[in-house]
């Protein structure tokens, strides 16, 4: 045999090798499911896989991917040559077992609970650590997620590595299994209570009571106020399942459970039960609108911390009353009651005291009774009584009508016995004359008219008896205990014409009855028509034929028929007169129900929501007279007016008294009329002093009108006043107005300027501040608008001045204004004034005034063009005819509408034949016209008499002038022609030469007379004169 070569040996041996290795472990040929030069990483380990370094590492190359072998995810799989594959790091081998030598099949997929898998993931609103999903705003917001069609809102989800990526929400399987992508935000749940904007948590309440949500304010008499409307309620209740917010009414309120809803504070509920504290036994009917406090039995009612007893309280928008006393407490103020007897003193005469001291005219011997000895009235505020009466629950009263209280049953009070009027007067004949007692007038009496009574040879239309005196109007005619001897004038007056078709009345002839049935008339020489209300017939009177526009008319012996207004419509009282009530020509205006009035008026209309406009005490006068303290509102041009309107025709109304009768409403105005009151006028106390500070000086008071606000004032408006916040109150110092403001009628109450839930108790004047900053603190924060212009909080001190940091500049804006100005250097607090003094530019800031640095103007005031005037429009286009100039005349502009213009040398317009003192124009059409509207074409003047004569003087002295000059020049020119001298034999070429000199020496001197110098011979030059 031949001997084997090296290299057959070592082939030998590998074939043997081979054969006894039997099938490959841990190849990669193994491995299937996956492209294996793609997807996969396999082969011996890396330093971080560490464990088995004769083991081979399988992973997918995408790191958010893992292996899936069974439908198990492994980060990792371990082929161990010896045995199985393994689940990576775990260790533990596939179940069920894969050897070595088998087939594997795998999968890379995403790995379980990955955040790729979580459709919707927002880092800037989520976090994902740990497996567990959550939003960042805690707070308000919650993970939102669909299940089985319904939304759900949880505060975290889980995912579950070791069942694959399974959701759980609190332990709890979710639907979303399998490793399934998971579709969320994050959002504010149904009813959450940050969806409630303006919500205060120290005055309301939010919280869950079993499915439903409640919104409620703190203080149980409190309504939450919101919007949309209706505006208030005591609770707001938002249901999730069925996704409605509903208020304690159960009325629905459109806003979904997942939008905004706005609340606008708590406010106190008028006439609120839980207002007043009481005991048990305390009666309290009605409702918020009309509720009414007693007590049982004969027990009265008595405030904690008062004297006065009280039957009954009754509560209204207008406050708290015993029928008597305008406003005992405020509608939304909070007081204990208590329940006692009736105190003996009700009713009491020992209570009572005469005035002056030591006089004994006052008969107290009835119970519950007054009235003065010897035929004596009682007297107590002005006022006249014959008696007074007494019971606890109207209190002291006349006897024919109890609901006239004078005094309170347990009120002390001082009364006056006077004497009553006597008058004494005789008169010739004894029938005469007429005296009323109850107004003390003294007339003589007439069939037809009026007559004057004599006394002492004076003629008077009437006498008063006014003790201690007989007076004419109030001129002092005699004393009251003078017996008065007076006659009648014979002569009549205010004769009124005979009404033969009254009813009521049998025409005699030769008898004059006076008066229509339709009217009325008295002693003082007043007609008046019966019917009053606008729209019926016969409310207005008419004077022969003519409509006065006035229900009503006065006549008087020296003045004549006058209409309410004092308007003369005849002068001569001793014409006879026809009077008649026709149906007035005024149409009512439009008058606005309650409800748009402006915050600073209230309405208290009657039953149908009207305000009470008076129409009715005369049909041709708009007024609000019938309500005291009130003014009427035009909604049209959102002005009021302090003075009646009068009617003229139909809808036209103007100002009563406006003797130009210019119209103020009209059919086409549409204006809406209300008769409101100013919330600042009802204000009729000073306030009391504080007990710790007594006033350095005066307060001042002055009471409010219809018009016009109460006002109280110190000097400086430097106070220390008690303010009253709600049911808190306290002192401080205060440098600014104390205002007048009222809810209902009756209700005044001083508060701090602008700060209606700042009611001002008590107030002191003092001489100066202690602190600007806390009695007059001003606003020193940047709005939002004004961060461009470099704005920058300015620190102001009591004690030093402040300035702005280098490169700012000062700026600062008055409360009521959006505009900034430049301020000062530096500010400093003057506490004499209660003020802020700027320099150097020496100005002043007050209490709530704006001051800031800036770089530059964060809002100046923008510079505009005003408007030209009404005479700058008509006259731009200069005076038609160009006769008169713009020079020559005054202008005078009536508003920005109407340009009167008048001659200043008090000359006259001439237009056509018409001759005017002045001229017209509307910028509305621009056209001149003449008082009675005549259009001016064509615009002269109109000259007087004397100047005229001039004129014709002047003229004739300028034609003779002219005249006096042609007959010079035509001397001239004769003289010329015939002292010429006989023609030289000169040839032609000098006499050209002549002529071209007349002609140069003609221009040098300006001559214009052209035709003449060219008719001029020149032959004879050198005599040429002209």
């Amino acid at each position: 045999m031949r001997p084997y070569t090296m290299h057959q040996v070592i082939v030998l041996l590998f074939a043997l090798a081979a054969a006894d290795a039997g099938p490959p472990r841990c190849d990669i040929s193994l491995i299937k499911g996956v492209n294996t030069n793609k997807d996969i990483t396999f082969g011996l380990p890396t330093p971080l896989d560490a464990k088995d370094a004769s083991a081979k590492y399988l992973k997918c190359k995408d790191e958010t991917k893992e292996i899936v072998v069974n439908s198990k995810y492994y980060p990792m799989l371990v082929c161990d040559s010896t045995a199985k594959w393994k689940g990576g790091s775990t260790n533990i081998f596939i179940i069920p077992p894969i050897q070595a030598t088998d087939v594997i099949t795998i999968a890379c997929k995403t790995k379980a609970c990955h955040q790729s898998l979580i459709t919707g993931f927002d880092s800037a609103k989520m976090t994902y650590n740990g497996n567990k999903l959550k939003c960042k705003n805690t707070a308000n917001e919650k993970i939102e997620y669909t299940e089985t069609g319904k939304k759900k809102w949880v505060d975290d989800l889980d995912c579950d590595v070791a069942t694959g990526g399974d959701w759980k929400n609190g332990g709890v399987p979710t639907s979303f299994k399998n490793h399934l992508p998971l579709v969320l935000t994050c959002s504010v749940p149904a009813c959450h209570q940050s969806l409630i904007i303006g919500f205060d948590k120290n005055k309301m309440k939010y919280e869950k009571i079993i499915d439903l949500y409640k919104l409620q304010c703190k203080k149980e008499y409190e309504k939450v106020k919101y919007n949309p409307g209706p505006n208030e309620a005591f609770a707001l209740e938002c249901n999730p399942k069925v996704s409605i917010w509903t208020n304690s009414d159960a009325i629905l309120i459109p806003v979904a459970v997942t939008a905004s809803i706005t609340v606008n504070g708590c406010e106190i509920n008028p006439c609120d039960e839980k207002l007043i504290k009481g005991p048990i036994e305390l009666i309290s009917s009605g409702n918020s609108g009309t509720r009414v406090l007693s007590c049982p039995g004969n027990k009265v009612l008595k405030i904690q911390g008062e004297q006065k007893t009280f039957a009954t309280l009754t509560c209204s928008s207008q406050g708290w009353t015993d029928g008597t006393t305008a406003s005992i407490k405020r509608a939304d103020e909070l007081f204990t009651v208590i329940c006692e007897d009736p105190p003996n003193t009700a009713c009491d005469v020992t209570l009572i005291t005469e005035i002056p001291l030591g006089s004994s005219n006052l008969d107290k011997t009835t119970p519950s009774q007054i009235t003065c000895k010897s035929g004596k009235q009682l007297e107590i505020g002005g006022t006249k009584y014959d008696t007074l009466v007494c019971d606890l629950t109207n209190g002291w009263t006349v006897p024919s009508d109890n609901t006239v209280k004078v005094k309170e049953a347990t009120e002390s009070f001082d009364v006056k016995c006077v004497e009553k009027p006597s008058c004494p007067r005789t008169s010739t004949p004894p029938d005469s004359t007429t005296f009323d007692a109850l107004t003390g007038k003294l007339t003589c009496t007439s069939a037809i008219g009026r007559k004057r009574i004599i006394y002492n040879n004076k003629k008077y239309e009437s006498l008063t008896c006014t003790p201690p005196e007989w007076k004419d109007g109030d001129t002092e005619v005699a004393p009251s205990t003078t017996e008065l001897a007076v006659t009648c004038d014979a002569e009549e007056y205010c004769i009124v014409q005979r009404h033969c078709l009254a009813a009521s009345i049998t025409c005699i002839d030769g008898v004059e009855d006076g008066l229509t049935a339709d009217a009325d008339s008295n002693s003082a020489g007043e007609y008046a028509c019966k019917i009053k209300k606008l729209g019926d017939d016969k409310n207005t009177m008419t004077l022969n034929g003519q409509n006065t526009y006035s229900n009503s008319l006065k006549c008087k012996y020296n003045e004549g028929w006058t209409d309410v207004t004092g308007k003369t419509i005849a002068p001569n009282a001793r014409t006879k007169v026809k009077i008649e009530c026709e149906k007035a020509k005024c149409k009512s205006p439009p008058v606005k129900a309650c409800g748009d009035e402006p915050e600073e008026y209230f309405c208290d209309g009657d039953s149908s929501g009207r305000s009470a406009v008076d129409l009715s005490g005369d049909p041709n006068f708009l007024s609000c007279e019938k309500g005291p303290m009130k003014i009427l509102y035009d909604f049209s041009r959102n002005q009021e007016y302090d003075f009646k309107l009068r009617c003229k025709e139909e809808y036209k109304w103007y100002k009563s008294g406006d003797t130009s009768e210019k119209t103020i409403m009209d059919e086409d105005n549409n204006q809406k009329f209300l008769c409101l009151r100013k919330r600042c006028n009802m204000c009729i106390t000073k306030l009391s002093d504080l007990p710790s500070t007594q006033s350095t000086s005066e307060r001042t008071l002055v009471p409010g009108t219809a018009a016009t606000c109460a006002t109280t004032t110190c000097p400086n408006n430097l106070w220390r006043i008690n303010v009253k916040r709600g049911v808190n109150s306290g002192e401080e110092e205060y440098a600014g107005k104390v205002a007048c403001y009222s809810e209902a009628v009756g209700s005044g109450f001083w508060i701090i300027e602008g700060e209606k839930d700042s009611v001002v108790t008590e107030g002191s004047c003092i001489d100066k501040v202690s602190s600007c900053l806390k009695a007059a603190p001003l606003k020193t924060k940047c709005d939002s608008s004004d961060t461009s212009s470099g704005c920058k909080e300015l620190t102001l001190y009591d004690d030093k001045q402040s300035e702005c940091d280098t490169g700012k500049t000062m700026y600062f804006k008055r409360k009521a204004e959006p505009y900034y100005y430049e301020g000062g250097k530096t500010i400093e607090c003057v506490k004499a004034k209660g003020t802020w003094k700027m320099a150097p530019i020496d100005d002043v800031l007050v209490r709530e005034d704006n001051v800031i640095c800036a770089d530059s103007n964060p809002n100046p005031m923008p510079t505009t063009t005003p408007p030209p005037t009404a005479c700058a429009t008509c006259l731009n286009g200069g005076i038609p005819g160009g006769l008169v100039k713009e020079t020559d005349v005054n202008e005078e502009d009536s508003g920005s509408e109407i340009c009167t213009i008048t001659l200043k040398d008090k000359g006259k317009f001439k237009v056509g034949e018409e001759v005017t003192g002045k001229l017209i124009c509307n910028t509305s059409d621009r056209v001149w016209k003449t008082e009675e509207g005549k259009v001016a074409a064509r615009i002269g003047r109109d000259l007087p008499k004397e100047d005229s004569e001039n004129l014709m003087w002047i003229i004739g002295g300028a034609v003779f002038g002219v005249i006096v000059l042609f007959i010079v020049f035509a001397v001239i020119f004769k003289v010329c022609i015939s002292g010429r001298k006989k023609p030289d034999d000169k040839d032609e070429e000098t006499k050209r030469k002549m002529l071209e000199e007349g002609k140069k020496k003609k221009k040098k001197a300006g001559d214009n007379n052209d035709e003449i110098l060219d008719e001029i011979s020149v032959d004879a030059p050198s005599e040429l004169k002209l």
